[in-house]
């Protein structure tokens, strides 16, 4: 015999015979627990906190890239495509879930409520352990990129002060209000947007006569990237799989959506149309700008060979990037110039050479500034060894006190 009754506040259960089987958990109902603020934001608030969690901008720049030449090639907006519709029925099961558990825990609630406690426990450490881990490699970039963006500005700033700053930043916004969070990420959102709808356009409106409709065809989502030649190189063959393990991989947080049900107006209502116009919206989005970067390019072994060969390429520019460094009508102040607008490891490394054959105490100058802030070791270890082989005892002496513990 089964039935139904209210259990516990923000619980419904019913009963199969003796024993009470718990069938939904409302958190934002429950009294007796402390809770985060309710009804805090609304659908585009939590939209905002879920579609930055995916990082729009980052998807297109890191993964279209690796899944066009190393996977299915013309195939990587399919990929998407793909991908959009799979998420899109798994979607359907996960928003029955989150209608049934309205907590903060996410995949650790549903699964304690779904299986059993320990086995929340478990994916719950595991979660812990992998953001964790996640979260350092974003400390990291995020520090190494400031401070080279900083030094392009003339500001000199060590790279774990970027990084300790990025933490504060991240305390500070969590201990706020979430309707903080929730506005300055969607400003962000919508430079992201707007950054890469303009690519598109652009793209779309100069290089139509490369647009083709096979990038968008289910079925070459599934064919890998053969092998050919671009520019008198070879071109490597791809993997299917891979192309499609990078078009899912565009998705990866977007599933954060329920955490917010506690906090959001009407947690039933909200959450399930969150989810569905992140993951419909992203998918469109991915699938149009993907298909916008491989129309950039002639042919698909072109832009497969790009994607390839961005080490050679890179070469090709350090060459003839040494090769302007070392022209003498190139002025002190512009090498200068140019060693704080690139991040180049081999780029700055030629300028250095550069300036250590100038005789112009602004070059001097760059290269005891370059000893003293730059956390690039490789960068820096060459600076000191150009200016000790000046032998010269007060710019000696100089370096030494830069170095010294």
């Amino acid at each position: 015999m089964s039935t139904t009754e209210a259990g516990p506040s923000g619980t419904s259960e019913h009963r199969e015979g003796m024993l009470p089987v718990v069938e939904s958990i409302d958190v934002s109902q429950r009294e007796d627990l402390h809770k985060l603020r309710g009804r805090s934001v609304g659908l585009m608030g939590v939209l905002f906190l879920t579609v930055t969690g995916a990082a729009p901008i980052s998807a297109m720049l890191f993964n279209t890239p690796i899944a066009v030449g190393f996977g299915n090639g013309i195939g990587a907006p399919a990929g998407f495509l793909v991908a959009t519709i799979v998420l899109t029925v798994f979607s359907v099961g996960y928003v029955a879930m989150s209608r049934k558990v309205t907590a903060a825990g996410g995949f650790y609630s549903f699964i304690s409520h779904g299986l059993n406690r320990e086995l929340g426990m478990a994916s719950g450490f595991a979660m812990v352990a992998a953001y964790s881990v996640f979260e350092v490699s974003l400390v990291g970039g995020f520090a190494y990129f400031a401070s080279l963006k900083a030094a392009h500005y003339g500001w000199h700033v060590q790279w774990y002060w970027c990084g300790l700053f990025m933490i504060a930043l991240i305390c500070v916004l969590a201990y706020l209000d979430v309707r903080v969070s929730a506005r300055i990420l969607g400003v962000a959102l919508l430079f992201e947007v707007i950054t890469l709808v303009v690519f598109d356009l652009v793209i779309f409106t100069q290089a139509s006569g490369n647009v083709s409709a096979s990038a968008i065809n289910p079925i070459n989502a599934f064919k890998s990237l053969g092998a050919g030649h671009a520019g008198g190189t070879a071109i490597a063959a791809g993997a299917a799989g891979i192309g499609i393990f990078f078009a899912f991989w565009s998705w990866v947080g977007f599933e954060m959506a329920p955490n917010y049900g506690e906090e959001s107006h009407d947690p039933k209502k909200t959450v399930p149309r969150a989810m569905y116009i992140s993951v419909i919206g992203l998918g469109i989005f991915y699938t149009i700008t993907s298909w916008a970067g491989v129309s950039g390019y002639h042919s698909i072994d072109s832009a497969a060979y790009v994607a390839q060969n961005q080490n050679e390429s890179s070469n090709v520019r350090n060459t003839a990037f040494r090769r302007v460094t070392s022209r003498q009508n190139l002025s002190t102040d512009n090498l200068i110039k140019l060693y704080d607008a690139t991040d180049n490891r081999s780029m700055r490394n030629s300028i250095v050479d550069a300036l250590a054959q100038r005789p112009e105490s602004a070059a001097l100058e760059k290269l005891l500034n370059i000893v003293k802030y730059s956390t690039d070791v490789e960068v820096r270890s060459n600076a000191i060894r150009e200016l000790l082989g000046k032998n010269d005892k007060a710019i000696t002496q100089k370096v030494l006190d830069l170095i010294k513990p």
